[in-house]
């Protein structure tokens, strides 16, 4: 269990924004801080995998070489 402190106006908006999805606060916080977390969890791997291609161990491919090699080129 979490306990959280917001400012009024946060909560207020939480409140709200809980009530127009018609979903319990605490689900759209969960929700949330899942998302934020898998964001990091992107944002790490998008690191690592640029700190590889600096130092050659990856290559990149152009949006153009890709989808002509997918066959959905424009």
């Amino acid at each position: 269990m979490l306990t959280l402190t917001l400012d009024q106006d946060t909560e207020h908006r939480l409140s709200r924004a809980a009530q127009e999805a018609g979903r319990p606060v605490a689900e759209l916080l969960r929700v949330a801080v899942l998302a934020y977390l898998e964001d990091l969890d992107d944002a790490e791997a998008a690191d690592r995998a640029y700190e590889r291609y600096l130092k050659g161990e990856e290559r990149a491919f152009s949006l153009e070489d890709v989808e002509r090699d997918l066959g959905v080129a424009r």
